[in-house]
């Protein structure tokens, strides 16, 4: 496996890893247009350790772990990996959240205004990018944690299960015995 290679698979996994804590955390309506608001608040999801469907990497890691040979000690070195960044992926979260509030509670349903929902959109993507850059820096370091036979290992799971939007590169995920 060449360097490209495990860069690409770093930022999928790390860009799948992104918007599933930010899902995970918000209430009814936050984000999903079902609240009085709509999606006015702003783009949902955001960034995290969380992915679509569970939380990415380290919700696969944790599933399969056993089945790749995860050792205690690199559970450990995994958590504590997560552990240091949640304090400033949560108060990126919790600012974004607090914007959004604001943002919805200072307007009605169908006033426009360019300039404010520009600026509030801005804030909210310049937001996410800090998260999902985030997700990626751990997704990097939990992947460095595995061994090469570990790698391989979750590689072949992707490829199989696919990346959670329909399978593998959005194919719908391999049959086995094909």
């Amino acid at each position: 496996m060449n360097a490209r290679t495990i860069i690409l698979t770093i930022t999928a996994a790390a860009l799948l890893a992104a918007p599933g804590a930010i899902f995970a955390q918000q209430g009814p309506g936050d984000c999903d247009g079902s609240g009085p608001h709509g999606r006015m608040g702003g783009p949902g999801g955001g960034g995290g350790f969380g992915g679509q469907g569970g939380h990415g990497l380290l919700r696969m890691l944790d599933r399969v772990g056993d089945r790749i040979g995860l050792t205690d000690a690199q559970r450990t070195q995994i958590e504590t990996i997560v552990d240091a960044r949640k304090p400033e992926l949560d108060a990126l979260r919790d600012q974004a959240q607090a914007e959004r509030a604001t943002f919805r509670d200072g307007h009605e349903m169908g006033d426009f205004d360019e300039a404010t929902f520009r600026a509030h959109f801005e804030s909210q993507a310049s937001l996410h990018v800090e998260m999902q850059l985030i997700g990626a820096e751990v997704a990097s370091q939990v992947w460095a944690v595995l061994t090469p036979e570990q790698q391989t290992q979750v590689l072949e799971i992707i490829d199989l299960i696919g990346d959670g939007r329909g399978g593998p590169r959005h194919g719908g995920g391999k049959r086995l015995g094909k």
